[in-house]
């Protein structure tokens, strides 16, 4: 039986109490070094949907001397792997994907940002149903815990009265120091998404020492979101990881392809030498917003907030 508190209103007005059918729950693209497949989606499709401009990134070899692009693999890429799972945003409880999209045409665009930044001209292919993700891939993850279930189960539920601040997975375990919350009470937002009217709570990320990290948004408005990128181990293997690109609100995911396209040299420099190098982190970004010609909004620009290394606790064989 679904909680309550989940209980959401549809455009319409309708009650949605349970989650809808699951039936994206395991779609996902997967990108390879040397390795090509037919992508089932327009990739410019997604890009004109979402109302953004296409910019060519090149794609930079691991071992060119570029600072900036070792600093950005570094802190967002796949790890010491050659192939990796991308899995964007599907499952919000009254809003299924566009007609012939397997995930959020946001999302989606976030996660072909990353395979060009980090895997090049190669190309994605879509697995549907309920396979399971390649055991040597990285993982990476594209929207909340609302709205993607893989999200949820590495990230934990953000319904309740607390954050969800201890994590672990076989192998390992963590105290986060931030976490996405969702309560009951919150505060309903409203405005355009998709050619849609889009209503869903004002979620906002809460720290471990209690400050809260909310979005300024309201009914037809949004003017902040945020941004919050978790870097974790997939296992006790240390050459693969999961990172996960979590806005409070979609707004605030879509900033990743400020981070993966047009990066800003110093932030990146800061956020590097906060976590110290190391391969698991938080970073927790602030995103500015503004609303373009289609009456929707995009993200303008994204500055960092704080970082923070994460504890690890493998276990013992």
């Amino acid at each position: 039986m679904a909680d309550p508190q989940d209980k959401q209103e549809t455009p319409d007005g309708k009650a949605i109490v349970e989650e809808h059918q699951k039936v994206n729950r395991r779609a996902f693209m997967r990108v390879a070094f040397n390795r090509a497949g037919k992508a089932v989606v327009s990739l410019a499709a997604v890009h004109e949907a979402i109302g953004l401009k296409r910019d060519v990134v090149e794609w930079l070899p691991p071992d060119d001397r570029d600072s900036q692009n070792k600093t950005l693999s570094a802190l967002f890429g796949p790890g010491d792997v050659r192939s990796a799972s991308l899995v964007p945003a599907a499952n919000h409880k009254w809003k299924t994907p566009p007609k012939n999209m397997d995930w959020y045409p946001l999302d989606g665009s976030c996660a072909d940002a990353y395979r060009e930044r980090f895997f090049g001209q190669a190309i994605f292919r879509t697995v549907k149903g309920d396979p399971y993700i390649a055991p040597d891939d990285s993982i990476g993850l594209f929207g909340s815990q609302i709205s993607n279930l893989c999200t949820r189960e590495w990230m934990g539920a953000p319904q309740g009265d607390k954050p969800v601040l201890h994590v672990s997975r076989p192998g390992w375990s963590t105290r986060l120091w931030w976490n996405l919350l969702s309560p009951a009470g919150a505060a309903v937002t409203e405005r355009q998404q998709f050619g849609v009217e889009w209503h869903e709570r004002n979620h906002h990320f809460v720290g471990s020492d209690g400050n809260i990290f909310a979005p300024d948004a309201g009914t037809g408005w949004i003017t902040s979101d945020h941004l919050l990128v978790t870097a974790l181990p997939r296992d006790s293997d240390l050459t693969r990881r999961v990172v996960i690109f979590a806005g409070c609100h979609g707004e605030g995911t879509l900033a990743t392809r400020i981070l993966l396209e047009t990066p800003s040299t110093d932030q990146l420099k800061d956020l590097f030498n906060a976590v110290r190098g190391e391969r698991f982190y938080q970073a927790l970004f602030r995103v500015e917003i503004k609303k373009i010609e289609t009456g929707e909004f995009r993200p303008s620009s994204i500055q960092l907030l704080d970082a923070r290394t994460l504890p690890i606790q493998f276990s013992k064989a």
